[in-house]
């Protein structure tokens, strides 16, 4: 039986057998669209020239006006027949069992819009599926202000899965310094108006740059603060750190900027603890 797709709760989950079932994107000209069964080909495809072991976590598709229902197609494949879905906006997250320990993976996040293509990789914390990309070389994108063409974002990537086993221990490091920076309700506070302002100042005309939480998001994160705080949850900057990127998922937002928002979040929250993002080097004492 075919697989049907009604996006009930607004979203899908899909393999990559299922993906490769869509119909594929065109636009006016037949240029510039990279396909997003191409991306996640073409990103496994690297791994597999490296002889790495992965896993693909389910893929996230997009309901709504982002999954275009050809409703040309039902004579010949049915109603809501995942063969007559053209979807704009798909995510998925590669992890690597090689790099895993009990917390967390490193992992290659993957998001396809009608903008073009966003990747990064970084940590993944298991438990509670939040992302972590600290470096600015472990974000691409082939659409805005730093825009690359996707072929040398796919060797930025290989690079990526050739440095993986370095990259990880620089995480490793940040993440311990994280556990180890202690947290109080003033140094907290102090830090959610930091994000407050920021958030308002990025609503301002003429401001494009994308502040670590919005507006919403900072209210959100306060208000999940001050529920753990009463309950002691939050004794680290590890606790605040995933407080904060738990927020950053396709359910809460749109997809197309989490992983630009998570960069952003992560340097905020590493900076304000004191933590050497560049070298990821821990310069601060506990």
């Amino acid at each position: 039986m075919e697989r049907k797709l009604e996006f009930k709760d607004k979203f899908e989950q899909l393999t990559l057998e299922e993906l490769n079932a869509t119909c594929k994107i065109k636009n006016a000209d037949g240029k510039h669209i990279v396909e997003p069964q191409k991306v996640f080909t073409d990103v496994i495809d690297l791994i597999k020239q490296n002889e790495i072991v992965y896993d693909l976590r389910p893929i996230i598709a997009k309901g709504g006006q982002h999954a275009l229902y050809n409703t040309d197609l039902i004579p010949y494949v049915g109603e809501n027949n995942i063969k007559a879905y053209t979807l704009l906006r798909t995510s998925g997250i590669i992890t690597f069992p090689a790099l895993q320990d009990d917390e967390t993976t490193m992992q290659i996040r993957i998001d396809v819009s009608e903008r073009g293509i966003t990747m990064a990789t970084g940590k993944l914390v298991l438990v509670c599926t939040n992302g972590m990309t600290a470096f600015k070389e472990d974000l691409l994108s082939t659409y805005g202000s730093s825009k690359i063409q996707y072929e040398q974002a796919l060797g930025l990537v290989e690079n990526w899965i050739h440095k993986m086993p370095e990259t990880n221990k620089k995480y490793n490091e940040l993440i311990v310094g994280l556990k180890n920076t202690k947290v109080n309700k003033d140094a907290v506070n102090n830090m959610l108006g930091k994000l407050l302002y920021q958030a308002v100042d990025a609503n301002r005309p003429g401001n494009n740059f994308i502040s670590p939480l919005n507006v919403s998001q900072v209210s959100a994160f306060t208000n999940a603060y001050i529920e753990k705080d009463d309950d002691s949850e939050i004794n680290n900057g590890w606790d605040l750190y995933n407080l904060g990127t738990n927020l950053l998922k396709h359910d809460n937002m749109d997809m197309t900027i989490i992983a630009e928002r998570n960069f952003a979040f992560t340097n905020f929250m590493l900076k304000d603890f004191g933590l050497n993002v560049s070298d990821a080097r821990i310069v601060s004492e506990f």
